[in-house]
């Protein structure tokens, strides 16, 4: 009998497309991250855990699609382009002129900027913040770090004989002590900048390269997982959860083709979880001004039970109307211009 690592991989080389357990992985993520806004406790990071479980999430896929697979960086950069910036700038644009009237402080152009070239998380830590864009610091990280692997990507290709592990190894190491030091130090808002977070992106591209041919136990993805979790309680400091939390959870998304049935399939390839995972980048971006309506500090002040079914309307608006209309549009424009198919990959990107 084959391995579900062997059936995955015999999947992705026929062109299987998508791993539905990674979007129900992307679906936990967008919840975690829902649940620790709108009803978030003092005790436990679940908003932090979440995000976390998007970065060891992009890790993996990135890690497989630059090095893995590869793809061609153009077709890499197009994909990515179309896969997040029309949501993303209508975000920007609705967002900042119908927030401007009812919450204070509103944007002003220093936010507006730095969100058109995704440095919204030094923005918000040197120019101030503005509650309806504070979440694209993620996003700033994540849109980064994609610049910073492909730096990698033309390392390892000018010097095959340096393994792209080794480069993103090295990498990880050097950004994790920096993490360490910048929040040991009390450095401002250590937690949002690029060069402390892209660590756990880093991470989990090294861990996925070195477990990617690797058979193991179908409980190490859940024991993994599993002792991720009471890293986040709240007394744990950062530079634990953000490298031995971060390694734990990276292990178990890199390993989670091989988990038990009851987990890969029956959970997170369940319709529900695929479905959010399907929508996570929408929920991602519209959660955000629909929560911050829920703190009375803004200016007006929305219930949960009226707040949070808004941001779905408003997700699913963006999702069916513009994102997945323009991404479609995008690829089939540049695949016309004899770019060829936009590649397929697990991330469903």
């Amino acid at each position: 009998m084959q391995s579900s690592r062997t059936t995955v991989a015999a999947s992705k080389a026929h062109g299987g497309g998508r791993l539905p357990f990674l979007d129900g992985w992307r679906g936990a993520a967008v919840l975690a991250v829902i649940a620790g806004h709108f009803y978030g406790i003092k005790q436990y990071a679940m908003g932090e855990l979440g995000v976390e479980l998007f970065f060891v999430l992009s890790g993996r896929l990135m890690a497989d699609i630059l090095f893995a697979q590869p793809v061609d960086l153009r077709t890499f950069f197009i994909r990515r382009a179309s896969r997040v910036w029309p949501g993303y700038f209508v975000f920007v644009i609705v967002t900042g002129a119908a927030f401007s009237a009812l919450v204070h402080p509103a944007p002003d152009i220093s936010n507006y900027l730095s969100a058109a070239v995704f440095l919204s998380n030094y923005d918000m830590i040197y120019s101030g913040r503005a509650p309806v864009f504070d979440h694209l610091w993620s996003l700033s990280v994540e849109e980064w770090s994609y610049v910073y692997l492909a730096v990698i990507v033309i390392l390892w290709r000018a010097l095959p004989r340096i393994k792209p592990i080794v480069w993103l190894a090295i990498s990880a190491v050097v950004f994790a002590i920096n993490a360490c030091v910048m929040s040991e130090s009390g450095a401002v808002m250590s937690y949002y900048r690029t060069d402390t977070r892209i660590t756990s992106i880093l991470i989990s591209a090294v861990v996925y390269l070195a477990t990617r041919r690797v058979q193991v136990p179908s409980f190490v993805p859940v024991v993994a997982g599993l002792a991720a979790l009471p890293l986040f309680a709240a007394i744990i400091p950062d530079p634990i959860q953000f490298t031995v939390g971060t390694a734990l959870l990276a292990l178990a998304v890199s390993t989670i083709d091989q988990s038990p049935a009851l987990i890969r399939t029956s959970l997170l390839s369940s319709r529900i979880m695929t479905q959010v995972g399907v929508w996570s980048f929408s929920l991602y971006l519209w959660q955000q001004p629909f929560y911050k309506l829920v703190d009375k500090d803004v200016g007006i002040h929305l219930t949960r039970w009226v707040a949070m079914p808004a941001a779905l309307v408003a997700a699913l608006l963006s999702f069916y109307l513009i994102e997945s209309p323009a991404r479609k549009f995008l690829n089939k424009r540049f695949a016309s211009r004899g770019e060829g198919p936009i590649h397929k990959t697990p991330s469903g990107g």
